[in-house]
């Protein structure tokens, strides 16, 4: 017996396998059926963490998904890499995601009619170096008998990120008033009127290019401060009647996640953290609740005028970290001021 370590795409393979010349891997033309019939299998099944927490297998449809680890997408990338281990037909699946704190373990094997068979076995189990003797103590330790089977091919594929299902919006195709001013598909987040010292009027507004809306987990401190949130290209805007005033991107001061930037929308609350919360459409999830406000004006810079706020720009052991921007009082400019205290 001998090892190889092949790296595929987005994964990294470790396999252990037995001299003899491999079966031939299913075509490739083959994957996607073969990663359908995984799919029905895997559909409702979940695991038991090892913080006790029952998480799904399956990120599917309209749902919020990011406790779910596989999709049919990452579940064909998991086939395509047990062929390039030549693993077939019989491979014990390892899946990493790095933002998940455990690994997730399955058989997947193909039947003498050369369908995937029914995973007799998933299970959850601490981030380790996978080995074939540590899996056999991993299995035994899950089903209480002795592991069976002399080859065992044992494949690692490694995701970067969770699965996260986006919602991109649908940005109204009249445009009136500062939409006319913006590029089109531009959406309008929030505005408020500001006055200037001399008294002269302008629109400040929050608007988006390329808006998606990203459901939360609310599952810890951070995702539940920040919420369901926006994520984009980001802008505050000062305009007058006829013109954009001033201009200034805050997409690289928002808080960040998985590297897109998130401005809060909806807050989180104790129903999200419910199964039937990530089950119904998204329309009918966020229906009545209000959106977070983003454009609350104050002095924070101690002039007298109330033409500062604050946005949330990240969050660090469970606390809000906040930067302040402010409106020129003399000129229509837009300035960042800095952290706040």
């Amino acid at each position: 017996m001998h090892r190889r370590r092949i790296l595929g795409l987005a994964a990294l393979a470790t396999l252990a396998i037995a001299a003899k010349t491999p079966p031939p891997s299913p075509p490739a033309e083959a994957v996607p059926g073969l990663a359908a019939q995984l799919v029905a299998h895997l559909r409702d099944r979940t695991v038991t963490a090892p913080d006790g927490a029952t998480v799904p297998v399956l990120a599917e449809g309209d749902s919020a998904g990011p406790a779910g680890l596989l999709d049919a997408k990452r579940i064909e990338a998991c086939l395509e890499t047990i062929g390039a281990g030549e693993a077939w037909p019989s491979a014990w699946l390892v899946v990493q995601v790095r933002d998940v704190p455990f690994d997730l373990v399955l058989p997947v094997r193909l039947g003498e009619d050369g369908a995937i068979e029914d995973p007799e076995i998933v299970f959850a189990a601490e981030r380790r170096d996978w080995t074939v003797d540590g899996l056999r103590d991993a299995v035994r330790d899950q089903t209480g008998r002795k592991a069976k089977g002399r080859v065992w091919n044992v494949i690692v594929q490694r995701f970067s990120t969770r699965i996260e299902h986006r919602y991109v919006y649908e940005v109204p195709a009249e445009r009136r008033g500062l939409l006319e001013l913006l590029p089109e598909g531009t959406l309008l987040r929030e505005a408020k009127t500001v006055k200037l010292d001399g008294g002269k009027r302008y629109t400040l507004a929050l608007v988006l290019q390329e808006a998606e809306l990203v459901p939360s987990s609310c599952e810890d401190c951070a995702s539940w401060m920040i919420g369901h949130a926006d994520t984009g290209r980001i802008l505050l805007v000062l305009a007058g009647d006829k013109e954009i005033a001033a201009e200034l991107e805050v997409t690289p001061l928002l808080a960040v996640s998985s590297g897109r930037p998130l401005l809060p929308r909806y807050a989180c609350n104790e129903g999200d953290l419910q199964p039937s919360f990530a089950e119904g459409p998204i329309g009918e999830r966020f229906a009545g609740r209000g959106e977070v406000e983003l454009i609350r004006l104050r002095d924070l810079d101690g002039d007298g005028l109330e033409l500062e706020l604050e946005i949330l720009s990240g969050v660090s052991d469970c606390e809000a970290e906040k930067v302040r921007l402010g409106v020129g009082p003399d000129l229509p400019e837009l300035r960042i001021l800095g952290a706040a205290d």
